[in-house]
C-alpha cells in the first residue's frame, strides 16, 4: 500500500474579505446572514463537474453535499446517513453536535420535479486503512488501496453523515452498497455535481457517465468528490470519488466503500439507522396516500444599511457580508442611494464567495443617484459564504458617498 498527496476536489477555499473597516453596527441583517465589514502540485488531484457527463434528475437520493464553504457529491444510504469522501468532512469525525455545528454542513436532494430539498449534518465518521477516526483525530493523507490497475486506482477515502432529521421517501429513497466489486465488463456509472472541465467552475448540477470494470476512467472534476459509482445507472453504491491522477498515464482514483462494507454497516446501526432504509410498506389498494405537509421554502435574506459609506476620490472600498444560508442562488437584487456631485463616476462590482465578480453599475454611463439592479449571474451558486461589494469611483476631483445599501439574496 503506498500513499500520495491529492489535491481536494470539493474546493474548501478561505474567503478574503476586501479592505473596507469593520461595519457590522450599521447594519440591519433579516435571515441568516451574519456580519457586513470591509471588505507544483503533486501526483494527484482530488476531485469536486464531471467531464463528458449528462444532466441528469435520476436517482434522487445522490445530493449535493454542501460542507465549510465546499461544494462535494453524497448518497444517501439510509433515512438518515450519506456516504461521502473523508476528505469532503476534512478528513476528521464529529461524534457531537456541537463539532458538526461549527462546519455549517449541508446536504442537498433534488426530488423527480427538481425541487430542492435541505438536510443539516448532525454529526459524521471518517475512515482510513486502519479503521475509524475518533473525534479529534484526522488524517489527511489519502491512501492507495490498489495502484495495480490500468483501468482505475483505488483508495480509503470514505466517510459517513447522519442527517438531522430523516428524507422523507417523497423526496428520495436509500440506495445500496454492494459487498464486493463485480467483475471486469460489468457496467458501472459515476456520478457527480462537480465542473466539466478541469480548471472550470461547477454549476452545480448533477451528471453521470457510464463506464466499465476494467475501462480506462478518467473523467472525474472538481465538485464530483464523494459521488457514488453504481453498478450501472440503477445499480448499488461500489465506489465514491475520490481523485485524478495528473500523471502522464492520468486515471480516476475510486474510495473503496466496499472495504469498509462492516464498519460503515456498524456506524449506521450505532446511529440507530438500517442501511439501505426503512422498508415502506405498500398502502392498502383501498388506503388513500397520505398528504404530504408542504415544504417551506427559504425565504430571501436581506442586508441593509442607512449609514453613508465614503468612497474615496480616484479610489474604492467595499463592504461584506457573511451568510449562513443552506440554499442556492435564484438572483440578487441591489438598491443604492449615491450622495456625490458627479454619481455617473461611480461603478460597482459584486463577488460571490469564490472571489467571481459581475460589474453591475458601470462607469461614465449612468449619472442617476438612485440606482437598483437584478442579478442572475450568480444562480446556482451556494448562499452561504461571504459575498463582497466594490464601489469605486474611477475618475478624479470630485468625491461622495453611498447614502443607503439594501441587498436581497433570493433563493
Amino acid at each position: 500500500m503506498s500513499t500520495g498527496r491529492m489535491m481536494a476536489l470539493a474546493g474548501l477555499a478561505a474567503v478574503s474579505i476586501f479592505g473596507a473597516t469593520a461595519c457590522t453596527s450599521e447594519m440591519e441583517i433579516s435571515g441568516s446572514a451574519t456580519g457586513l465589514g470591509e471588505g507544483e502540485l503533486g501526483a494527484l488531484e482530488q476531485e469536486s463537474a464531471l467531464i463528458d457527463g449528462t444532466l441528469t434528475l435520476d436517482r434522487a437520493e445522490i445530493g449535493a453535499l454542501y460542507f465549510d464553504g465546499g461544494l462535494c457529491t453524497a448518497t444517501l444510504i439510509s433515512d438518515r446517513v450519506i456516504v461521502t469522501a473523508r476528505h469532503c468532512v476534512g478528513y476528521t469525525t464529529c461524534e457531537s453536535d456541537r463539532c458538526a455545528e461549527g462546519y455549517n454542513a449541508t446536504a442537498v436532494f433534488k426530488d423527480d420535479a427538481g425541487k430542492e430539498h435541505y438536510y443539516g449534518v448532525q454529526r459524521f465518521t471518517s475512515f482510513y486503512t486502519d479503521g475509524r477516526l475518533s473525534e479529534g483525530q484526522a488524517v489527511e493523507s489519502i491512501n492507495y488501496l490498489d495502484t495495480r490497475r490500468d483501468d482505475y486506482w483505488l483508495s480509503d477515502d470514505v466517510a459517513v453523515a447522519l442527517l438531522e432529521r430523516p428524507v422523507d421517501p417523497s423526496v428520495a429513497t436509500p440506495s445500496n452498497i454492494i459487498e464486493r466489486e463485480p467483475s471486469v465488463g460489468a457496467d458501472l456509472t459515476v456520478w457527480g455535481y462537480g465542473c466539466t472541465q478541469r480548471g472550470g467552475r461547477s454549476d452545480a448540477r448533477k451528471r453521470y457517465r457510464d463506464f466499465s470494470v476494467g475501462e480506462r476512467s478518467d473523467n472525474l472534476c472538481p465538485g464530483d468528490s464523494g459521488g457514488p459509482v453504481t453498478t450501472g445507472r440503477d445499480g448499488d453504491v461500489l465506489f465514491v470519488n475520490s481523485a485524478y491522477t495528473i500523471a502522464r498515464d492520468s486515471r480516476d482514483v475510486f474510495a473503496d466503500v466496499t472495504y469498509f462494507y462492516d464498519q460503515v454497516e456498524a456506524e449506521v446501526e450505532l446511529w440507530g439507522e438500517t442501511l439501505g432504509g426503512t422498508p415502506v410498506p405498500d398502502a392498502p389498494a383501498d388506503t388513500p396516500d397520505p398528504v404530504q405537509p408542504p415544504t417551506q421554502a427559504p425565504s430571501p435574506i436581506v442586508a441593509a444599511t442607512t449609514q453613508p459609506i465614503f468612497v474615496p476620490d480616484g479610489s474604492g472600498t467595499s463592504r461584506s457580508v457573511t451568510l449562513d444560508a443552506p440554499f442556492a442562488i435564484g438572483s440578487i437584487d441591489v438598491d443604492v442611494t449615491i450622495s456625490h456631485s458627479r454619481p455617473l463616476d461611480l461603478g460597482f462590482v459584486l463577488r460571490a464567495p469564490d472571489g467571481s465578480g459581475v460589474l453591475y453599475g458601470d462607469y461614465g454611463v449612468d449619472n442617476s443617484t438612485s440606482r437598483s439592479f437584478s442579478i442572475d449571474d450568480f444562480a446556482g451558486y451556494p448562499a452561504a459564504g461571504t459575498w463582497t461589494l466594490e464601489f469605486y469611483d474611477v475618475y478624479g476631483r470630485y468625491a461622495g458617498s453611498i447614502s443607503s445599501l439594501r441587498i436581497s439574496f433570493n433563493p
